[in-house]
């Protein structure tokens, strides 16, 4: 009887397995049809025979009615990880490698959230601007007013970090309280456990590939890329850390020079120069207003910081945190289009199709009271930065990879070799210049274009233009997963 069974259940799923020849409603008719046919027929004979049909019948209609309900289960599968933004890992083989590709895919009606805040006299106003599909909902504006609203009792806060005013009197450290340094500890801790994870959420795969700019094919080697820019609050962790570790050298280097927010002409940006950087409205805003030399130092101590604290622990090689090359940048721009559009969003508009959703942080131009056309920072959402998350990531993940803030990178610089062909491009890859890439909130349309080349070119100073987001190499079969 046992051996029976399992007989039974093999057939069974079999039978699962098979195609139908005969679809579920064709099997249907041609029962129905049979019983018409034999509505009050007599006699043994012909019970028997529609007894033996009726049972073909049901087997074969159990069959087809397996198959439409297991396709039906899979087209509802389907359809739920076609609506939800989905990270799906595939192996690719690349020059005898096997790496890691993550792929993400991205509805169509995917929200893009706009976060922007802007500090005025006592009060802070969020502003919160969500686009669904098509449709631009209203925006959701929260005002803050304290007459206490800065006050604190704590030495860093309002962090008075300005190159400027170090010139004209000693310049004080902020002295750290215990609890203070208890939240740095905490906040570098978390940072130095996602880039020992790479985590998924923080760091952005880019597989090896290659793209072509103008009729020049550009490879570039896998890469992991942060997923969005570096933020005042990681920034801020990082200097801290360096006061805490007794780097005051290092520290001066690398602060912002907030003076720089009232180096604008159009407005009284005072409030930006005292809050902007040291606020907890603006932690997730891209940092700026700091020197190439500052970023680099942050990179080396991320590195560092993350070897020591898991020393003997990783199962693979941790190599350096880095600025990305102008190639890099641009290969993890693309989102693994074939270069063909302008922007991150396989687009070359600034404007979501058939919608007055913009797609980037940016200076846009709109007509005054008189017709002409002037720029209008607010237009895209933001009147200054904006969240580093805010808009659509590209198929990478990345967000923010053409404006918000013009991103650091280092061109590679090029020479012609006369012994290897005189049509040969080689790269010297000791010898870079510095630059920037992705364009920001001060930037015209232009600037923002993936393959545009010119903006802050050898620029190594503080500019409130420029931010920046690290890379770190990747090794086939350094990191499991």
């Amino acid at each position: 009887m046992e051996n029976k069974l399992k007989s039974l259940d093999f057939l069974f799923e079999q039978a699962k397995e098979q195609t139908p020849k005969s679809s579920f409603n064709q099997t249907k008719e041609l029962f129905d049809a049979n019983l018409d046919s034999n509505k009050g027929i007599k006699g043994k004979g012909n019970s028997i025979f529609n007894l033996k049909t009726l049972l073909v019948m049901i087997g074969i209609g159990g069959i087809a009615a397996i198959t439409a309900i297991a396709l039906t289960l899979n087209q509802e599968k389907k359809e739920i990880v076609e609506n939800e933004l989905i990270e799906t890992e595939i192996r690719n083989s690349t020059l005898d490698k096997i790496e890691l590709e993550r792929v993400y895919e991205r509805p169509e009606n995917q929200e893009s959230v706009i976060q922007s805040t802007e500090i005025i006299d006592d009060s802070i106003i969020n502003t919160t601007t969500t686009f669904r599909g098509d449709e631009n909902t209203n925006s959701e504006v929260i005002i803050e007013r304290k007459a206490d609203l800065f006050s604190t009792n704590s030495n860093y806060t309002g962090l008075p970090v300005s190159s400027g005013k170090m010139k004209e009197e000693p310049y004080r450290f902020p002295v750290l309280n215990e609890e203070e340094k208890k939240e740095i500890r905490k906040e570098k801790n978390k940072m130095l456990k996602a880039l020992y994870k790479m985590d998924k959420k923080k760091y952005a795969f880019v597989p090896t590939g290659s793209y072509k700019v103008n009729d020049q094919v550009i490879s570039v080697h896998a890469f992991f890329m942060q997923n969005t820019e570096v933020s005042n609050l990681e920034y801020r962790t990082f200097l801290f850390d360096l006061l805490i570790q007794d780097r005051k050298s290092d520290f001066l280097v690398a602060m912002p020079d907030v003076e720089l927010w009232n180096s604008l002409g159009y407005a009284h940006n005072d409030p930006m120069a005292q809050h902007y950087f040291s606020h907890p409205a603006y932690d997730n805003y891209p940092v700026n207003n700091i020197s190439r030399e500052g970023a680099e130092m942050y990179c080396e101590w991320l590195t560092m910081e993350c070897r020591n604290k898991y020393e003997g622990k990783s199962k693979y090689i941790l190599n350096d945190v880095r600025l990305p090359t102008d190639a890099e940048w641009m290969w993890a721009a693309y989102g693994d289009n074939d270069g063909s559009y302008k922007y991150p969003w396989g687009s070359n508009s600034l404007l979501k199709p058939d919608s007055s959703c913009y797609l980037a942080n940016y200076k846009p131009l709109g007509p005054d009271s008189t017709g002409k056309m002037v720029n209008k920072y607010f237009l895209d959402g933001g009147f200054y930065t904006v969240s580093v998350n805010s808009y659509y990531p590209n198929n990478y993940g990345l967000y923010n990879m053409s404006g918000n803030v013009a991103e650091m990178v280092y061109y590679q610089k090029e020479f012609k070799s006369s012994e290897l062909g005189k049509d040969l491009r080689v790269y010297d890859p000791n010898n870079y210049l510095p630059g920037t890439k992705g364009g920001g909130w001060m930037s015209d349309a232009e600037e923002l274009e993936i393959a545009y080349s010119e903006l802050y070119k050898g620029e190594t100073k503080p500019n409130l233009n420029v931010g920046f987001r690290p890379v770190m190499s990747y090794l086939s079969g350094s990191i499991e997963y």
